[in-house]
């Protein structure tokens, strides 16, 4: 649940993107139509957050996680699986 224009939503991710070294998630509004990307920034600014997120993504979305982005992960020092 997050406050966001005035009202408490709740959201749902949908992915996680990583473009070159950048993170964004693509994440879906309770009340809203169109998802918004939230970008996460650089890999070593989250470093600790990031790896949590990524766990916990991979835990309920394996599928999301291609071979690409597992070797992305892991030139960062993430290691999903």
């Amino acid at each position: 649940r997050v406050w966001r224009d005035g009202v408490y939503s709740y959201k749902k991710l949908l992915e996680l993107l990583i473009i070159g070294d950048q993170a964004f998630l693509v994440v879906e509004w309770e009340g809203y139509e169109d998802p918004t990307v939230e970008p996460l920034g650089h890999f070593s600014s989250h470093h600790r957050a990031l790896r949590r997120l990524v766990r916990f993504t991979y835990a309920r979305y394996p599928q999301r996680f291609t071979r690409a982005v597992i070797a992305t992960f892991r030139r960062h020092g993430i290691d999903v699986l």
